[in-house]
Parts: structure tokens; sequence; C-alpha cells
């Protein structure tokens, strides 16, 4: 088989007159290679395998392992063992004339009985669903705080379990105080995963022994951090700018939530202007006044941390208005004008006066 993504498989190989045969196997990795070997027994003319798939009735996506399981027909029993770590129990050589009843056991569940299994086919699963008893199963009790602050909880974390037969699923998400009770546990391996936007995700695995086993896990989630990234705010063109509508360009971070704009007459005297979302790399400042102004733009992400670029800034002058320098430049000129206006009357006066 080709193409099996990592998880757990279930192979089931059967041909009619042979017993059907099932092995598990998991792929631990992209190009893992596993092999599974049947040996096939012939299959009587009149007898027949009955696999049985022992579930959880509030959530048949949990096998239970080591539940009793007994097969009777005609009235006697002709098959008992327990269930593997994946819930399965498998009788072979039944009698295909008659049917069959079941009957399965396990502590913490009410004793399940299906009767009339119809056995008249080649091959047979049946799921067997068992009801809580009322026993207490194991808990894992989840608190989630963040790594630089120890007294700070984390809210709203998703909470994701492994189970011990490979079945993954959400199981809720931490309160304000950054707890979440896992109940209803069965006996074997837990991985338990806990994740947040602006965290980095950290797993755990826990074992619950026996039922009413409560245990603890403690994680301490470290914050998305803007380590070894620059925020750069590109120089202001055209500087001076005649218009008073600023193109602001900054190059894009990771992590990041949004970016803030910040403007003020001075590097000292910055405040916000507005905020645009993540992926934004432009903004346009329309209707700016003033001599100088200086911008600086702020990445922020989810946890509130922060990261600040350089900052620049830029001449303005209005329509109509002086352009910075220019009148240094008339007094220039105008001086000039009058130097050459001077000298031009002494030349006509350099004569003779004559009466």
């Amino acid at each position: 088989m080709t193409g099996c993504t990592i998880g757990w498989y279930e192979v089931i190989v059967q041909k009619v007159g042979y017993v059907q045969q099932t092995k598990m196997d998991y792929i631990n990795w992209a190009g893992d290679d596993d092999y599974l070997y049947y040996y096939l027994q012939p299959l009587d003319d009149a007898s027949i395998s009955l696999k049985t798939l022992v579930r959880r009735s509030t959530n048949p996506a949990i096998a239970i392992p080591n539940a009793q399981v007994q097969i009777w027909q005609g009235g006697a029993k002709v098959a008992e063992g327990s269930t593997g770590n994946w819930g399965y129990f498998q009788a072979d050589n039944l009698d295909n004339t008659t049917t069959a009843t079941i009957i399965a056991s396990a502590p913490g569940y009410n004793t399940t009985t299906v009767t009339g299994v119809d056995l008249t086919t080649t091959t047979e699963k049946t799921v067997l669903l068992m009801p809580n008893a009322g026993t207490i199963f194991g808990y894992i009790e989840v608190k989630v705080r963040e790594l630089h602050n120890a007294s700070i909880n984390i809210a709203n974390a998703t909470v994701r379990v492994t189970f011990p037969n490979g079945t993954i699923s959400v199981v809720g998400n931490t309160s304000a105080t950054g707890f979440l009770n896992i109940t209803s546990l069965d006996i074997g391996w837990h991985a338990v995963e806990i994740s947040k936007t602006g965290y980095i995700t950290q797993t755990k695995n826990d074992y619950i022994n026996w039922d009413g086993d409560d245990d603890y896990l403690y994680y301490y989630l470290a914050r998305v951090a803007f380590s070894s990234q620059t925020l750069t705010l590109q120089n202001i063109t055209p500087n001076p700018d005649p218009t008073g509508d600023i193109d602001l360009y900054w190059n894009d971070v990771s992590h990041e939530v949004n970016y803030e704009i910040y403007r003020g007459p001075s590097a000292a005297a910055l405040e916000l202007v507005t905020t645009v979302g993540a992926g934004v790399t432009y903004y346009k400042d329309v209707g700016v006044t003033g001599d100088v102004v200086y911008y600086q733009i702020v990445a922020v992400n989810a946890t509130g941390a922060t990261l600040l670029s350089n900052i620049e800034s830029v001449e303005i002058y209005s329509e109509g208005g002086a352009i910075p320098g220019f009148e240094l430049v008339f007094l220039l000129i105008a001086v000039a004008f009058i130097v050459v206006a001077v000298r031009r009357k002494k030349s006509n006066f350099s004569g003779e006066l004559k009466i």
C-alpha cells in the first residue's frame, strides 16, 4: 500500500474460503516502510470468524482495552478472551449455521450483550458499545501559564489529546485561570498538546494507571518572539514633500498581528495615528501639516510584544507656501540686484559737474 500518511492503520486481509485476519500498523514518518505478514487459515464449510470491536458508548472513537468478551452459540460458550489495546477481540471457526450472542464486560462499564449476530456471511465485524457504569475514569488536570511570568494564566488555549488508540481530538479550551480538567480517560498513555496563537505549542505525555487516577500537567508557554528580526521604515521620499500626503513603506516581519503607525513633531513626541493589519507594508498619511514630521512603525504580536522600526523624518510645505530654504535664496538674489543697481547709479555720476 502506498500514499499512507503518518498514523495508525487497520489492515484487513480476507478471501473467500479463508478466515479473515486483521493487523494494526503505525506509519511513523514520511517514507516509513513497514511489513505485515499474514498466514490465513482455510475456513471450514460450516465455520466463520467473528471480530468484535469494543468501544465506549459515550465516545465510540475510544476503545476499551482488556474487556472480557464471550461468544455463545446454541446455549454454549464457544469462545472467550479479552480485547487488546485497540479494543479488538476475534473468535475463529464459529458455526455459521446459527446466530451468536456476544457478552462484554469491563471494570467501570455496564456488562453489555448483543444477541442475534448473523454469521451466515464469510466474515463478520460487530461493534459493541459499552455504557459507562458510573465508575470514575482517569483525569488529567491541565494548568497553563506564561513562561516569562508564571503568575500570568493563559486563557482560551486549545487542548488537544491523542488517546491510547491513536484518536486525536480537541477536548476543550482553558478557562480564565488557565485551567482545564480532562475527564473520562482510559488507562494508557495520553499525549496532551497545548496551543494558542502567539505562543509556542507544547506537548506532554501522561499515563493513566487506574480508574480514578488523577494526574496534573503544568505548562509554561513561551511567547512567539520577534527575535532575530528587523523592522525597517524606508527613507521617506520625496523630501521635502510638497503635498502633505506622505507615503510610508516598511518590510514585513513574522508573527505580527498588526502594525501601528506613529507620527510626531519630534522623535521624542510620537503619537499613534492608525493601525493596519498583518502583512500590510504600506500606508499613505494624508493631509499632514507642519515643518518637519517624524514617523515610526511598531509591529505587535498576539501577546502584545512589540518590534520597533527606525525613525524617519520628512520636511513638508503646503501648496502655495514657501519652499523650505527659499527665503534665503530670495534674499541673496535681492541683495545681488541692489548691488548691481548701486554700481550703475555711481557710473552715471562719474563725469564733471558744470554750471
